[in-house]
């Protein structure tokens, strides 16, 4: 196990499996750490060719001097090592990861590039980034937090196809289109567009909840704080059950009725609001 550096060179060809891109000539092997850090005359050159050696990493680290790309989205490239222990990203240039990241983290913590993510990651943690789950990507968890700005620091969209297991939301935006787990929201905005969602638990933050009664089912609502918003769309929607707490906001008033509880909701004294004639009754 050693750590190996990313140097680039004076003539380019962004080869993962060149020597003279390394730090001493040396190439990256089995259970290696390696280290985008940007360091030296020509360290921005890009990642782009052969970077998906058929072996694992311990650990990959983009430091926030690196603004190279790592993948190549136009050629069909990229950074796919067979694993990745932990993954700290914090780049400013493009990310297409597609690895098994399995006893770490996935950290993306200021990138201004795009990050587009598949394989299997056991732990996704966004502070200060904009990132994709794509089709065929697996999280088992997933956190979106912030550094600096409640509201606007991360930014996660899942596309149909993606499979996420728990989702934890402490500020920032994610935009979702497949099944979750448990999703306990305590700040930032969640937009659930489709998919089931076996609990929400929501202490703070916006839910709006735009998933269609034909292909989604939310089984339990909690809102203990912040905004419960069904208003968004026309579409009908199923929930299960909901338990409301001061000072927790659920609005139903989507203006067509045909928002549907099917248990009568719980309320400890917080903000329901219905359309005029709802059925939704009150345990």
């Amino acid at each position: 196990m050693a750590v190996i550096r990313w140097q680039g060179q004076l003539v380019p060809d962004n080869d993962f499996l060149d020597v003279a891109n390394w730090l001493g000539g040396v190439v990256p092997v089995v259970n290696d750490d390696v280290v985008y850090d940007g360091e030296g005359a020509y360290a921005q050159q890009d990642c782009t060719v052969n970077c998906d050696p058929a072996f694992g990493l311990n650990s990959a680290t983009v430091g926030p001097g690196y603004s190279g790309a790592l993948g190549n989205a136009a050629a069909g490239t990229k950074f796919a090592p067979d694993s990745i222990d932990t993954f700290i990203y914090n780049g400013s240039g493009d990310l297409y990861l597609d690895s098994i990241v399995t006893d770490g983290r996935f950290r993306a913590e200021g990138s201004a590039g795009t990050i587009e993510l598949d394989g299997f990651i056991t732990d996704l943690v966004i502070f200060k980034a904009t990132a994709t789950l794509i089709a065929g990507c697996n999280v088992t968890r997933t956190f979106l937090h912030y550094l600096t700005t409640t509201s606007s620091d991360a930014s996660l969209t899942v596309t149909a196809g993606a499979i996420l297991g728990d989702v934890t939301i402490y500020g920032g935006f994610l935009t979702n289109a497949v099944n979750i787990g448990n999703l306990t929201v305590e700040g930032g905005q969640v937009t659930h567009t489709a998919g089931d969602i076996n609990l929400l638990y929501e202490t703070g933050g916006t839910v709006l909840y735009e998933a269609d009664a034909a292909t989604s089912t939310l089984a339990q609502a909690v809102i203990r704080g912040g905004l419960f918003d069904a208003t968004n769309d026309p579409l009908p929607k199923v929930i299960d059950s909901m338990t409301l707490w001061r000072p927790g906001t659920a609005d139903l008033r989507n203006k067509m009725n045909n928002i549907t509880i099917t248990n009568p909701v719980i309320n400890h004294g917080g903000t329901l609001r219905t359309d005029e004639g709802s059925t939704i009754t009150i345990a």
